[in-house]
């Protein structure tokens, strides 16, 4: 009966230990392991959460895109984390440092060191923009010198038509003069060659007078000197002298003739 009464009573009484769980160590719940730690993080995040919104809701206080809004949190420059749904939110107060300007305030984390395929894209990006920068520098090189280019060619092409116009003005300037030399030596030729026939013609009507009477020359002296100039008009000076005084007589004689 005493033993039944012992086996009772152990029965009755209540197991001083708990069993013991990978949280647990002797009816304790250990805070130092990881799942302690993951419980930890999830509640971090939860208080985060009160004060954190959706990335659409952060890029709208912003007045950027959701991309532009991913990248700042890849970068550093915005907190950022995912929700147990695997949804990403953004610190309100890094979203109101960003609005302050304050871009290094003390809400906004120090961007990350970039993994190698990350800085390889940015190095790759850097060569590419330095290329088209490069590109762009060549191209308006190239047309400046082809303005300079055009510039010289209009400039040489303005020089050798005023270079020929000048030579067109001054060939016609030297013709122009040439043509007046030239009318003006036939001028001089023909006022020498009328002389010469007027002196020619006076000598003869001269010696038509001395041929005559004093008193006979005298009063026929007009008709004689126009009988005579009528006479030699188709002779030349060069013509024989004793031709010419042939004529001459002949001029008087019909003056003369009642």
């Amino acid at each position: 009966m005493k033993q039944r009464r012992t086996q009772q009573n152990r029965q009755k009484r209540p197991t001083s230990r708990a069993r013991s769980t990978p949280d647990t160590i002797d009816g304790v719940r250990r805070t130092g392991t990881n799942g302690g730690a993951n419980r930890g993080a999830n509640q971090g995040k939860s208080r985060a959460s009160g004060h954190a919104v959706p990335v659409a809701q952060a890029a709208q206080m912003l007045g950027v895109d959701a991309s532009t809004i991913k990248r700042m949190g890849a970068s550093g420059r915005l907190h950022s984390f995912k929700t147990t749904g695997g949804h990403w939110r953004i610190a309100l107060a890094d979203i109101e440092a960003v609005q302050r300007g304050d871009g290094n305030g003390d809400n906004m984390r120090r961007p990350t060191t970039s993994s190698p395929l990350v800085q390889h894209r940015r190095e790759g990006l850097e060569e590419m923009r330095l290329l088209v920068d490069e590109k762009k520098a060549r191209v308006a090189l190239e047309e400046l010198e082809e303005q300079e280019r055009q510039r010289k060619e209009q400039k040489e092409a303005a020089r050798r038509a005023a270079e020929n116009e000048a030579r067109r003005v001054r060939r016609e300037r030297d013709a122009e003069q040439a043509r007046r030399d030239r009318e003006r030596e036939e001028r001089e030729q023909q006022r020498e060659e009328f002389e010469r026939r007027q002196n020619w013609v006076d000598a003869q009507v001269e010696f038509a007078l001395n041929s005559l009477r004093p008193d006979v020359a005298a009063r026929f002296a007009s008709e004689i000197q126009l009988s005579v100039e009528e006479a030699l008009q188709d002779l030349a000076p060069s013509r024989p002298t004793p031709l010419v005084e042939r004529v001459v007589l002949g001029a008087v004689d019909r003056v003369l003739e009642p």
